[in-house]
């Protein structure tokens, strides 16, 4: 059976962020590759791309030359067909998107074309937290989006928070069917052998500098113990998204005045960040409202502990192996959990938890997608 890709995001928006690292990841993983690479294309129907396209995602995030994302680009316009009327056994949808031109091709699909469809949905963030985002979103277009997806019969889910909020915000439900796809941990390379021992005294935030992620709370409640703990420091790893300018001013010149004990790296990539959470007594990771969190897991994986806020999807199976959680979330909890952590018995104990979790990896998130696809495919009655 073969399984067809629609990669019409990756391809307009290269960003290695986010949803794009599901993307690259599916690519990498996916067994026996048999995967085909679509985009729509510029007269509203999926055109097909030569299947070297799918090597070239796979490697864009471990490639630092940047020579994948240039092979991406010069491939995304080499069409071999358009794949008019229903020229697919499976599509595999694994990208979130606003554009009104896609969400109008798959909402004009009629039902035995839906059949033939696969959607993974990451969450309902603007819907349930519209103030999260930036008030430029425009209302109707995310809308558009969502009133697509609710009329599809197979949508995957990366968490039982998003199943549930499908199904109970979006469908008004009280089914809870669907398949939960578990995402990969390992995002950030090999696992350590066992627990490593002589960690400093770092802790990093990795992440999208943004409301949610509550990134002024994380300098409110560490600035005293920077300036009393010898040998504290705290790095952000992430790039400046959506936030007030007064913050953005401030995170400036904060890093400015305490160059000994605060950095802020903006464009780390997987490397660097991998080195700061390797060498990491814990991870932060505070956001008021989440998707998954990706973060927090591949901490875990590494087996650096994380400090969390409640309530992340990407820990609702793990509960507080390896994390601790700040609840009620405040700076006065938050520094709590901090100088918990300073406690070296008390970190090794953590760190060696998070070693001993079983977590997913991208492979076998891979062969999960492919498998609901085949097992889905074979009882849609394709015609």
């Amino acid at each position: 059976m073969s399984v067809y890709i629609d990669l019409t995001e990756f391809l307009n928006t290269p960003v290695l962020t986010g949803i794009q690292r599901v993307t690259a990841e599916i690519c990498r993983h996916w067994p026996n590759g048999g995967l085909r690479p679509v985009k729509l294309g510029e007269a509203g129907d999926l055109v097909e791309l030569p299947t070297s396209l799918i090597g070239a995602v796979a490697r864009c995030f471990k490639d630092q030359t940047g020579a994948a994302v240039r092979e991406v680009l010069s491939l995304r316009d080499k069409v071999l067909r358009s794949m008019r009327g229903n020229g697919f056994e499976i599509l595999l949808v694994p990208e979130l998107f606003y554009e009104p031109r896609r969400v109008e091709f798959y909402r004009r699909m009629d039902d035995a074309t839906r059949q033939r469809c696969r959607f993974i949905v990451y969450d309902l963030m603007p819907l349930i937290h519209p103030e999260y985002f930036s008030p430029d979103m425009a209302h109707d277009v995310i809308c558009g989006y969502f009133s697509m997806i609710r009329c599809m019969p197979h949508c995957g889910f990366i968490s039982e928070w998003t199943r549930s909020a499908y199904r109970g915000r979006l469908l008004r439900s009280n089914d809870i069917s669907g398949v939960v796809l578990r995402l990969g941990s390992d995002g950030l390379g090999p696992r350590p052998r066992g627990v490593g021992g002589g960690r400093g005294m770092e802790f990093c935030a990795v992440g999208t500098i943004e409301p949610r992620k509550n990134h002024s709370l994380i300098l409110e409640a560490f600035e005293p113990l920077l300036h009393t703990i010898q040998g504290l420091r705290l790095t952000f790893l992430g790039r400046l998204g959506w936030v007030d300018p007064k913050f953005a001013e401030h995170l400036t010149s904060f890093a400015a005045e305490n160059r000994e004990a605060f950095s802020w790296i903006s464009d780390a990539d997987d490397d660097c960040i991998r080195r700061h959470v390797n060498s990491a007594r814990a991870t932060v990771y505070v956001s008021s409202a989440e998707g998954f969190g990706l973060p927090p897991v591949e901490s875990l994986w590494l087996g650096t502990p994380v400090i969390a806020s409640s309530g992340l999807p990407s820990l609702e199976t793990i509960g507080q192996q390896g994390v601790e959680i700040v609840a009620p979330l405040d700076v006065a909890q938050l520094r709590v959990a901090v100088q918990k952590f300073i406690e070296n018995s008390f970190a090794a104990e953590k760190e060696a938890e998070a070693l001993k979790l079983d977590l997913p990896t991208w492979a076998s998130f891979a062969r999960q997608v492919a498998s609901w696809c085949e097992v889905t495919g074979n009882s849609s009655h394709l015609a």
